[in-house]
Protein backbone atom coordinates (compact mmCIF):
# COMPACT_ATOMS: atom_id res chain seq x y z
CA UNK A 1 0.00 0.00 0.00
CA UNK A 2 1.34 3.28 -1.13
CA UNK A 3 2.16 5.72 1.40
CA UNK A 4 3.72 9.68 1.48
CA UNK A 5 6.15 10.46 3.26
CA UNK A 6 7.94 13.02 2.03
CA UNK A 7 10.75 13.37 -0.30
CA UNK A 8 13.69 10.97 -0.70
CA UNK A 9 17.35 11.65 -0.08
CA UNK A 10 20.06 10.05 -1.32
CA UNK A 11 23.54 10.78 -0.42
CA UNK A 12 26.72 9.80 -3.09
CA UNK A 13 29.71 8.32 -1.61
CA UNK A 14 31.36 11.28 -3.74
CA UNK A 15 30.01 13.41 -0.62
CA UNK A 16 27.40 15.15 -2.83
CA UNK A 17 23.69 15.12 -1.35
CA UNK A 18 20.25 15.06 -3.86
CA UNK A 19 16.62 15.35 -4.10
CA UNK A 20 14.78 12.74 -5.66
CA UNK A 21 11.78 14.78 -7.93
CA UNK A 22 9.44 11.65 -6.74
CA UNK A 23 8.96 10.19 -3.53
CA UNK A 24 9.57 6.18 -4.21
CA UNK A 25 6.60 5.89 -1.75
CA UNK A 26 4.27 7.27 -4.49
CA UNK A 27 5.25 4.75 -7.24
CA UNK A 28 4.14 0.88 -7.17
CA UNK A 29 4.96 -2.10 -9.25
CA UNK A 30 2.66 -4.96 -9.68
CA UNK A 31 2.70 -8.26 -11.54
CA UNK A 32 -0.22 -10.15 -12.72
CA UNK A 33 -0.58 -13.11 -13.11
CA UNK A 34 1.78 -13.98 -10.31
CA UNK A 35 2.79 -16.73 -10.12
CA UNK A 36 3.19 -16.60 -14.38
CA UNK A 37 3.00 -20.01 -16.44
CA UNK A 38 6.50 -19.64 -17.96
CA UNK A 39 7.21 -15.85 -16.54
CA UNK A 40 4.69 -14.27 -18.78
CA UNK A 41 3.16 -11.74 -16.92
CA UNK A 42 2.37 -8.10 -17.30
CA UNK A 43 4.10 -5.27 -15.25
CA UNK A 44 2.35 -2.78 -14.26
CA UNK A 45 3.32 0.36 -12.63
CA UNK A 46 2.07 3.28 -11.30
CA UNK A 47 3.18 7.00 -10.13
CA UNK A 48 6.37 7.08 -11.72
CA UNK A 49 8.16 10.24 -12.93
CA UNK A 50 7.28 10.11 -17.02
CA UNK A 51 10.53 9.27 -19.00
CA UNK A 52 12.40 5.96 -19.65
CA UNK A 53 13.67 3.99 -16.94
CA UNK A 54 16.06 0.79 -16.71
CA UNK A 55 14.45 -2.59 -15.54
CA UNK A 56 16.59 -5.69 -14.87
CA UNK A 57 15.33 -8.62 -13.44
CA UNK A 58 17.29 -11.34 -12.02
CA UNK A 59 17.14 -14.80 -11.15
CA UNK A 60 17.01 -16.43 -7.39
CA UNK A 61 21.46 -16.30 -7.16
CA UNK A 62 21.24 -12.59 -8.61
CA UNK A 63 22.07 -13.28 -12.06
CA UNK A 64 20.46 -10.78 -14.50
CA UNK A 65 18.72 -12.40 -16.86
CA UNK A 66 16.46 -9.93 -18.71
CA UNK A 67 16.87 -5.78 -19.48
CA UNK A 68 14.63 -3.77 -20.78
CA UNK A 69 13.50 0.07 -21.03
CA UNK A 70 10.02 0.88 -19.24
CA UNK A 71 8.72 4.13 -20.89
CA UNK A 72 6.34 6.11 -18.64
CA UNK A 73 3.81 8.63 -19.54
CA UNK A 74 1.57 10.16 -17.58
CA UNK A 75 2.87 8.36 -14.49
CA UNK A 76 1.86 5.05 -15.97
CA UNK A 77 3.69 2.40 -17.52
CA UNK A 78 2.54 -1.11 -18.83
CA UNK A 79 4.76 -4.33 -20.46
CA UNK A 80 5.12 -7.62 -20.80
CA UNK A 81 7.77 -8.68 -18.78
CA UNK A 82 8.98 -11.38 -21.03
CA UNK A 83 8.44 -12.16 -24.79
CA UNK A 84 9.31 -15.99 -24.37
CA UNK A 85 9.31 -18.45 -21.61
CA UNK A 86 11.60 -18.26 -18.98
CA UNK A 87 13.30 -21.11 -16.35
CA UNK A 88 10.56 -21.66 -14.01
CA UNK A 89 11.66 -20.24 -10.13
CA UNK A 90 11.99 -17.07 -8.54
CA UNK A 91 12.58 -13.38 -9.48
CA UNK A 92 13.41 -9.91 -8.58
CA UNK A 93 12.25 -7.49 -10.86
CA UNK A 94 14.14 -4.21 -10.10
CA UNK A 95 12.68 -1.31 -11.98
CA UNK A 96 15.53 1.86 -11.56
CA UNK A 97 13.98 5.10 -10.45
CA UNK A 98 15.86 8.92 -9.95
CA UNK A 99 14.69 8.01 -5.94
CA UNK A 100 16.43 4.72 -6.18
CA UNK A 101 15.28 1.30 -6.98
CA UNK A 102 11.78 -0.18 -6.48
CA UNK A 103 11.38 -4.14 -6.60
CA UNK A 104 9.04 -7.09 -6.82
CA UNK A 105 8.93 -10.59 -6.81
CA UNK A 106 7.66 -13.26 -9.79
CA UNK A 107 7.14 -16.62 -9.15
CA UNK A 108 7.44 -18.17 -12.81
CA UNK A 109 5.84 -21.33 -13.51
CA UNK A 110 6.38 -24.62 -15.85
Amino acid sequence: TPAAFGPACRIRFDGTIGWAETPLATASLALAPNPAAGGKAQLRATGLPDGNWPLVVTDALGRTVHRATLHSANGRAEQLLFSHKVTPGLYQVTLMLPGGPLTVRLSATP
